[in-house]
């Protein structure tokens, strides 16, 4: 036992593995970038650190043997103590004994835990392979899986009626209103909604034939029951034939697709007929290119390659003296469509790998489905189930819809390593930007992002984003403002956060505790085309100057629009625009407009030829000329209404360090949105309970309050020093009191500057302002205490001493002045003069 005397027990340790990291001598060699050839220093760091896990790992291994042949040792020892000094055994032949019976207990536990995921993966693909075919097969099984339970109730029914004698009429009568009541039930509650309203009328009489026949079953005897079966088998095919017609079954989805699981998540993935049409399609286009495509690309040819279950591939071999080109023959797609006799939708362009003449044509016989089964979101490719899935610094996509030709699905990348990406949805009316946007929402939600919207229809465009957002911003100057202070501060405290804390690595890694933030605009031009009244600057401009700094902090945008002017668009904010388009996430739909051509991303096709309702392309994928369909949240077949998906996701709570930097515009939003809420809840319940008497006052009450509004609102001319007119405004309701309830006309023009008497004075103590104060004060005052006015109208005029103030200098003064009560700022940011009383007036 000497030899065992000084070995501890580690089995507490268990089988933990000792650290592997590098040493310091080794840390300084960075990893080599994805893509690049790694140097010798680096390949010589692999090495040591497989080596230094292999040597961890056979150190772990020996010191759990250690372990179990000490626990034998002590079992062998006390077996030997019994035994006669001349049969014991010594301690060298015992301890080797109790190694051998460790190692092979090691071995055993090796071989029981790869059974276990053996049989662990095996169920899991077969409960995928069930999964799968139910979801592929449930739209087509529809009319039998609805007519089996009357089958299996007649019958029931008719098994009693032998058994039990009781009376065929009395049995008959239960079993009728049975299933009258539980087919009246189940179609209120589930197939009502989603039966499409071509098959409503007919699943409706189907149901009523089916509950006729399980009534009449405890009529028959013996062999009456076969006519009776061939009746319900007969009766199902009639009424499901139209059905089958419009539902065809699927095309299964290409190896290459199974690795997404979209089986599971998006059944139907394809629709499409049998490989016999694929024979017809390949064929005819043969013979269509034979015929009439050399007036469209002269001198090509055309060469089958193979098929897919969801496209015909051939290779297009253009004529080198010729003059279309591979980069050119996305022009003559239309052309090409009708000379062949398919949508353009359904071809696709794709670049040779191999030779610069030819061109890779594919031709999708099916179109997309676009039933939605909820969120569909990739961690590194693979699809998750939850947001606590996510490996820190993955990349995390959210699949919007799949391409035409069925290879590959449309993603918007929104987590990348060390950042938060942004997106560009850009499509006229009716392209199906807003119900794209709603999806991506959706997805959002799901991950736990924290979700603020502002719409720039002012409510009218998406129930679901105006109701179930974190924060929903109005369409107004203070609410726009609230919104830019929130994402100025929530930049700044993480900014902040980096610096201090190491473990972050001065970029953003996803944390459902420490979300993301993604401000989501419709019609974002309405935001970012206003201007701030404190400033004068756009707000495209204002967020476009910290858009860089935002990714890394876990912030980003979501905008929709229908333009992609930099003037009409983005404020005029070419940093804006360029962040927006950094990450490659611009989904261009359908556009009308064909003067916006030379502003499109490259590699753009053109979007004047994309249909309708969720059709697109994503110029900076990995197929940039492939059209994408996005999956339909309005589509009847989906399995629960679109307002039913974020309320079904685990709730989210934006970090406290993110709420204290987001203001409290934010922490309130709940009040401010609960109040205009009411208030608008309360006129509509007006206008629907009112009178006609009571409806004629409400608008003469609306007329008033409009000629009255209008009588508030008067315009000054702000003159300079050298009596040069600076800028012209116009306001609502003087903040100095004038009277509210006056009915005369706009005019005459504002007192001048000295009339102070006809003001009412405050006690103001000019003797606390600073020099710089009073020179702002001064430049109030100067302009006309009857006018209000901005930092921007009075920084070229005010001086401190010879020195002219900037504007923001004079921001700063503007808001001290508010601060100690030498001056009010108005709603809309503007400020105005308070004129101190005579016994004040010192200094």
């Amino acid at each position: 036992m000497s030899d065992t005397a000084n070995i501890s027990d580690p089995v507490a340790a268990g089988t933990a593995v000792p650290d592997t990291g590098t040493s310091s001598g080794t840390a300084a060699h960075a990893p080599a970038a994805p893509g690049s050839k790694p140097t010798r220093a680096q390949k010589k760091q692999q090495l040591q650190a497989e080596q230094q896990a292999r040597q961890a790992a056979s150190e772990a291994r020996e010191t759990r043997i250690t372990a179990l042949a000490q626990r034998e040792m002590q079992n062998l020892t006390a077996r030997n103590n019994k035994l006669p000094p001349s049969a014991q055994d010594s301690e060298k032949t015992l301890w080797r004994r109790a190694r051998k019976a460790a190692k092979a207990r090691l071995r055993r536990e090796a071989i029981a835990r790869k059974a276990k995921e053996a049989r662990d993966a095996a169920w899991a693909r077969t409960k995928n392979e069930i999964s799968g075919a139910y979801h592929r097969n449930e739209t087509q099984a529809a009319p039998w899986i609805i007519a089996a339970p009357y089958l299996a109730a007649g019958e029931i029914a008719n098994g009693i009626a032998h058994a039990t004698g009781w009376h065929p009429v009395a049995l008959s009568a239960a079993c009728a209103a049975t299933a009258a009541g539980t087919s009246i039930r189940v179609w209120r509650a589930k197939l009502a909604a989603r039966t499409p309203e071509p098959f409503a009328q007919k699943a409706a009489c189907g149901m009523s034939l089916a509950t006729a026949w399980t009534a009449a079953m405890p009529f028959v005897h013996g062999s009456g029951q076969i006519p009776m079966l061939l009746a319900w088998l007969c009766g199902t095919g009639w009424m499901g034939m139209s059905w089958w017609r419009q539902n065809r079954h699927p095309i299964p989805l290409r190896k290459e697709l199974a690795s997404f699981d979209l089986g599971a998540h998006v059944p139907d993935a394809v629709e499409g007929g049998a490989d016999e049409q694929m024979d017809q399609l390949v064929k005819g286009i043969l013979q269509d290119w034979a015929a009439r495509a050399d007036d469209v690309i002269p001198g090509a040819e055309l060469a089958f390659k193979d098929t897919t279950e969801l496209a015909a591939r051939f290779e297009i071999r253009l004529d080198r003296a010729g003059r279309i080109t591979a980069s050119s023959i996305e022009s003559h797609k239309d052309r090409l469509a009708l000379a062949l006799g398919v949508f353009v939708r359904q071809i696709t362009f794709e670049p040779s790998a191999d030779r610069i003449d030819v061109v890779v044509m594919k031709i999708a016989r099916g179109t997309a489905a676009t039933a939605y089964n909820g969120p569909v979101v990739l961690c590194d490719g693979k699809p998750i189930s939850s947001r606590w899935e996510i490996t820190p610094g993955s990349t995390v996509e959210i699949v919007i819809g799949h391409y035409l030709d069925g290879d590959g699905v449309a993603t918007y990348e929104v987590i990348t390593a060390g950042s938060v990406n942004s997106a560009f949805i850009l499509g006229s009316i009716g392209s199906g930007k807003t119900l794209l946007a709603e999806q991506i929402a959706i997805a959002l939600k799901f991950l736990g992002v924290e979700l603020w919207f502002v719409d720039g229809q002012d409510g009218a465009s998406s129930r679901l984003l105006q109701t179930q957002s974190d924060w929903s911003v109005p369409l107004t100057a203070r609410g726009v403002r609230n919104l830019y202070d929130a994402v100025k501060g929530v930049v700044a405290v993480r900014s902040s956060e980096l610096k201090v804390d190491d473990g972050l690595g001065n970029k953003y890694t996803y944390d459902p505790a420490r979300p993301p933030i993604i401000a989501m605009m419709e019609e974002c031009q309405s935001v970012f085309q206003m201007e701030d009244p404190e400033t004068g600057e756009t707000y495209g401009a204002l967020f476009g100057a910290i858009a860089r700094q935002q990714r890394k902090n876990g912030m980003g945008f979501v905008v929709v629009s229908q333009d992609l002017d930099l003037a009409t668009t983005f404020g005029g904010s070419d940093i804006l625009r360029t962040c927006l388009l950094a990450a490659g996430n611009f989904f261009g739909m359908r556009l009308t407009s064909s003067s916006r051509g030379g502003m499109l991303p490259p590699d753009t096709p053109d979007l004047r030829a994309v249909p309708k309702y969720g059709y697109g392309y994503k110029p900076a994928g990995t197929r940039p000329g492939a059209m994408w369909r996005a999956t339909n949240i309005e589509d009847p077949r989906s399995p629960k209404p679109k307002l039913d998906w974020i309320p079904s996701f685990p709730p989210s709570t934006l970090d406290r360090l993110a709420r204290a930097g987001a203001g409290a515009a934010y922490r309130n939003r709940a009040e401010g949105m609960a109040e205009d809420n009411a208030i608008v809840e309360r006129e509509l319940e007006f206008l629907r309970t009112a009178s006609d008497a009571e409806l004629d006052e409400y608008e003469l009450d609306k007329q008033a309050e409009a000629q009255e509004e209008e009588t508030k609102k008067f315009s000054t001319v702000v003159t300079g020093a050298n009596g040069q007119n600076l800028e012209v405004f116009e306001f609502n309701a003087s903040p100095l009191g004038l009277s509210q309830t006056s009915t005369a006309p706009p005019g005459p023009p504002a007192p001048a500057a000295d009339d102070v008497d006809a003001l009412p004075e405050e006690d103001v103590r000019l003797d606390r302002l600073t020099d710089s104060e009073r020179g702002v004060y001064d430049a109030l005052v100067e302009h006309g205490p009857m006018t209000a006015t901005t930092a921007k109208a009075i920084a070229g005029i005010t001086r401190q001493g010879d020195t002219t103030i900037t504007r923001q200098g004079v921001t700063k003064h503007l808001k001290s002045l508010v601060a100690k009560g030498a001056a009010g700022q108005m709603d809309d940011g503007r400020y105005w003069p308070k004129i101190p009383s005579s016994a004040s007036v010192k200094g």
